[in-house]
């Protein structure tokens, strides 16, 4: 096989993809473009080659097949790989490829109770087919990729899910690759690639009318019109916008967000919240109801939209001024998102606590920050809280009084302060950040804020100096509880904080909650 053209797009040391034509195989199976299209597809991710592979005892730096069905799959889904987040049951991993794999392994039954056996299934494959390259290959053996929306930012995971019928003697070298790159990288990468080589299959065979069309659509991609801006927008909102239905029922709610604002907003605010239609080839940054609504509940009510559109307004009118600290992280390696967010908790409390005190007053410090909170009741009862930060105009906290576990004190002092986790360190997620504390939002993200949450409201500086105050003793269940009573949490709380800071073993730890549910 001799290659005769080729391109090369974007930074291998992050993002980049190539692809490249060869000689005809002539192949009878596939029709005249196809095999116009033979060639190969690289694509590396934060430096590694994806697509290497061995074939029989032979490494391969590239997939080798015709090329012209995965060029029209980037063009069709478009939209969807470079805004739509929201996985398809719920987030069940740390990316897209290692959740849409345990999605897949797990009884999708006890993912969605609510939805019928087909129905789960639908939606699993609805989504695979929007992300995964391997959905392009028509009988190739393509890496198990996925490209997705990522906050401001694009992620490409792979997996390690081989197709069916992939002979033994064929590996992927690099599999349960993940990087997340800025979107606009990736988008500009793709479209450079799409544009060149679209040109040259047009250029091989200018009568052909499926490449004029590829050629077409490539470039319609740079000018959207209402109705792909409107899909766009639905899409980073978490609404499966291949429905037709669907993206009505979101288009008629933006309209409805957009009444609710009211006409006393300024222009840049108005614009932070709802946006305008532009062109390129991306949203680079969602509006700040897109953002709120893309992490939300897969379904949300009239009164939702209504509490959520009016603290919104309250933000945007009122612009608190914030004074939200960088705190400062700790010196350490890479760790998993709990021990950070333990590490990340106990440096807040350094920084931001009274340190004289018995308990941490985390209303206190939401005060002295310019964060405000308030209670509503939203329908999710899943949803713990929903973080509205609106750049200069100020942050608001909107605590779900529906919450399942209810609201007493020490609940919503670990709300608030799981909230505060997400404000001090998921900032750099999206740049207008809205962050929803529920089953839908990013795992590893909850999984830091909870960790966070507990070292800042139980650290171990105050843990020791009580028990030394109060001559307590543990495991003693009255001990527990007394500590508990202190510093303001709930005993599940502090018997995992004691546990995580070695105070218990396990054993212990769960004696202490069974001895009294708080």
């Amino acid at each position: 096989m001799t290659t005769t053209w080729t391109a090369l797009a974007g930074n291998t040391s992050s993002f980049a993809i190539a692809i490249s034509f060869a000689t005809d195989l002539e192949d009878h199976h596939y029709d005249s473009d196809e095999r116009e299209s033979w060639g190969s597809l690289t694509v590396w991710v934060n430096g590694v080659n994806v697509t290497e592979h061995s074939e029989q005892g032979e490494i391969l730096r590239e997939t080798h097949w015709y090329l012209l069905p995965t060029l029209e799959w980037f063009v069709a889904n478009w939209d969807a790989l470079l805004h739509e987040e929201r996985l398809p049951l719920r987030n069940a991993g740390a990316d897209a490829a290692g959740a849409m794999t345990r999605l897949l392994i797990q009884p999708l039954r006890l993912v969605r109770p609510d939805l019928g056996e087909f129905e789960r299934l639908e939606k699993w494959q609805g989504w695979w087919s929007r992300h995964n390259i391997t959905d392009s290959s028509e009988g190739g053996i393509f890496p198990d990729l996925y490209i997705r929306r990522w906050g401001d930012l694009a992620e490409i995971s792979v997996g390690s899910t081989r197709p069916a019928g992939t002979p033994s003697h064929f590996h992927y070298q690099n599999v349960n690759v993940v990087g997340r790159v800025p979107v606009n990288l990736v988008a500009s990468s793709l479209h450079d690639v799409l544009v060149r080589a679209s040109d040259e299959l047009l250029r091989r065979r200018p009568d052909s009318e499926r490449f004029r069309r590829l050629k077409e659509s490539v470039l319609d991609l740079l000018d959207p019109d209402a109705q792909r801006y409107a899909t766009r927008l639905a899409f980073l909102s978490g609404v499966d916008a291949t429905s037709s239905a669907a993206l009505a029922d979101f288009i008629s709610l933006w309209e409805r967000v957009d009444e609710g604002l009211g006409p006393d907003l300024s222009a840049d605010a108005r614009e932070l919240a709802v946006g305008r239609q532009r062109g390129g080839l991306i949203l680079e940054t969602a509006p700040q109801v897109a953002l709120l609504f893309g992490s939300y509940s897969p379904t949300i009510d009239e009164n939702d939209v209504q509490v959520l559109v009016r603290n919104l307004h309250k933000v945007l009118r009122e612009r608190r001024a914030i004074r939200v600290p960088d705190v400062k992280r700790p010196d350490l390696p890479m760790l998993p998102p709990g021990q950070e967010g333990s590490q990340l908790g106990e440096a807040a409390f350094r920084e931001l606590a009274d340190p004289g005190a018995n308990f941490v007053d985390i209303s206190a410090i939401l005060e002295n920050l310019g964060i405000t909170y308030s209670v509503d009741s939203l329908s999710d009862t899943n949803t713990r809280a929903v973080t509205l930060l609106a750049e200069e105009y100020g942050i608001h906290i909107v605590v779900n009084a529906s919450y399942s576990r209810g609201n007493s004190e020490r609940i919503l002092r670990f709300t608030l302060a799981h909230e505060l986790g997400h404000i001090l360190f998921d900032r750099t997620r999206a740049s207008r950040m809205t962050t929803v504390s529920g089953p839908w939002a990013p795992l590893a993200i909850e999984q830091r804020a909870n960790a966070f949450a507990a070292a800042l409201l139980i650290p171990e500086e105050l843990v020791d100096r009580l028990l030394r105050q109060l001559n307590l003793q543990l495991p003693n269940p009255r001990a527990a509880q007394l500590l508990a009573s202190h510093l303001r949490v709930s005993l599940s709380s502090l018997a995992d904080r004691l546990y995580n800071l070695m105070l218990l073993s396990r054993e212990e730890a769960d004696n202490l909650v069974y001895s009294r549910r708080d």
